[in-house]
């Protein structure tokens, strides 16, 4: 049914719910979803943050679900068991419905026909994820990331295409993360570097099939083709590059060398030993492209290693420390920077750790 909005009470959002641009965008492009559940009272006991996005947008009337009895929350929770048993709803419809479950009963708990105009009686023990897991016969694990979920969707409304209740909160992870970096970006060192070593954090439009968890989107922010070559690389004019490449993205990393300055001299190869996915083949290498500038001296012979290295990979995106090792006992004297560095490495100055 629907109710006036300044017949509402206890609408007022919470700190935690931030912005609300894109949930109000949403709403103007499909409207509202999920009505806002009330008591009979007309107290709020969930969607306070979907009630601020149209309030703001101008509406004077919103859909509610009213609980006014027990009936009504048996009813409701019978409605919810069955949003997570049905196959065919997606994550986070099933994410959202917990979710809702656990907001209202954190106001309504200890329902108590106490006569007069209320019907609900304060639990002073309050609620909690357990109990809602209880109540719906499912882990308490479930219940909090459903809420998780829940809430990373009502942040981002984009990210329910998603597939996966994991995917979503990988994704909402990764634009946090990219908000943070766009509003205080690491600055580029005014140092000038002899020895340059690079993992660009790469961006696949289509990442490689069956990479799932290993999605290089969902562990840290990537960077479009454009913006890697737009990098000002702080190189001397006499300078030796060391570039990690994918075999998918062999092209783009040669490009990338040239603009930043630098011709191609060789590459290295790492066996991961473990074999992964891939359209063409399954991969199991990755490239180190080496490139100079100017006059740069190779290294002297007795160091010149195998061009194949083999060394089990580990986490994800993780280089093999003997390599950074190598270039180190390659060029001792050289002053040295690990650009996009995963952890920070003695001897060399970092840029973007990650």
């Amino acid at each position: 049914m629907k109710v006036r909005i300044d017949e509402l009470v206890g609408g007022e959002p919470k700190r935690e719910h931030g912005d609300i641009k894109e949930l109000k965008q949403s709403i103007e492009e499909v409207g509202l979803i999920n009505p806002i559940t009330i008591n009979q009272n007309k107290k709020v006991l969930a969607g306070r943050r979907r009630l601020q996005a149209i309030t703001e947008l101008g509406f004077r009337e919103v859909e509610c679900r009213i609980i006014e009895s027990k009936n009504d929350l048996f009813d409701f929770k019978v409605a919810i068991e069955e949003n997570i048993k049905r196959k065919n709803l997606t994550d986070t419809e099933v994410a959202i419905a917990i979710k809702e479950y656990d907001e209202m009963k954190r106001q309504i708990e200890g329902i108590k026909h106490a006569g007069g105009d209320s019907i609900y009686k304060k639990n002073i023990n309050g609620w909690t994820q357990e109990k809602t897991a209880k109540d719906l016969g499912i882990k308490q694990e479930q219940v909090a990331q459903s809420i998780q979920i829940a809430k990373a969707v009502e942040e981002y409304p984009e990210l329910a295409k998603e597939r996966t209740g994991k995917r979503i909160l990988q994704a909402r992870k990764r634009i946090r993360q990219e908000k943070e970096i766009k509003e205080n970006p690491p600055i580029l060192p005014k140092n000038k570097y002899q020895v340059i070593y690079a993992d660009p954090p790469w961006r696949y439009e289509h990442p490689p099939r069956g990479s799932k968890d290993r999605a290089i989107e969902s562990h840290y922010p990537t960077m479009s083709l454009d913006e890697i070559k737009a990098m000002k690389v702080p190189s001397q004019d006499n300078s030796v590059l060391f570039l990690w490449a994918t075999a998918p993205k062999l092209k783009e990393c040669l490009e990338v060398m040239e603009v930043w300055g630098f011709q191609y001299r060789t590459c290295m190869v790492w066996d991961k030993e473990i074999i992964g996915m891939g359209y063409w083949t399954r991969n199991q290498h990755e490239l180190l492209l080496i490139g100079i500038r100017g006059n740069f001296s190779p290294p002297k012979p007795e160091m010149r290693i195998s061009s194949v290295y083999r060394e089990r990979r580990t986490e994800h995106s993780r280089k093999p420390d003997f390599i950074r090792n190598w270039i180190t006992k390659c060029f001792p004297n050289a002053i040295r920077i690990e650009l996009f560095a995963r952890q920070r490495a003695e001897g060399w100055d970092s840029y973007g750790t990650i």
